[in-house]
């Protein structure tokens, strides 16, 4: 299993991608899908990305608008739609987290 990131902004990516993965995904799987909890759900996800998103620069900059995307999909019942930008969004912050910081400049470089 791949360890949780060693600074906050990498471990915050973590986190949120591990929300995707492992509730939401899942969730939008079930038949019916439980909107209430979805959007629970959805907003908390909105709020940590929203958050650590200046920390992960343009990236998290194209994260929060698309997760504005996502919650504007859920209202409009488009489950599926929401699905696959979520795949997307999960694979960005997977990215995220799994940055080495480069010393020398001290920014992120992906390995």
């Amino acid at each position: 299993m791949t360890r949780p990131a060693a600074d906050p902004a990498r471990r915050a990516a973590w986190a949120a991608y591990l929300l995707i993965t492992v509730d939401v995904l899942p969730a939008l799987d079930r038949a019916p899908v439980d909107t209430q909890q979805l959007a629970v759900t959805l907003a908390g996800l909105v709020i940590r990305i929203r958050t650590w998103a200046s920390a992960w620069g343009a990236t998290g900059t194209v994260l929060a608008a698309a997760v504005t995307t996502g919650q504007r999909l859920h209202r409009d019942g488009h489950h599926g739609d929401l699905a696959r930008l979520l795949r997307v969004i999960a694979l960005r912050l997977f990215r995220i987290s799994s940055r080495r910081p480069n010393p020398a400049r001290g920014a992120a470089t992906e390995r």
